[in-house]
């Protein structure tokens, strides 16, 4: 951690800090981006496959074989 105090900004940092400042909203995707990822994302989950189910049968005879010894 850093326990010193921050130096101030000289004239070069000022200027590119209200720069930075002055070209818009920060944080979020533009709404272009935002729509490419949705999209792609949607296209992922529907071009998967249905998840096969393991049969049940071994279970149940294993159960049984079990119940049959005892």
């Amino acid at each position: 951690m850093n326990r010193r105090p921050p130096e101030p900004l000289n004239a070069e940092e000022r200027q590119l800090a209200d720069q930075l400042a002055r070209l818009g909203p920060h944080g979020e995707p533009s709404p272009t981006l935002d729509a490419r990822i949705l999209a792609a994302a949607h296209d992922a989950v529907v071009a998967r496959p249905a998840a096969r189910r393991k049969p049940r049968w071994p279970v149940a005879m294993g159960l049984a074989a079990s119940a049959l010894l005892a």
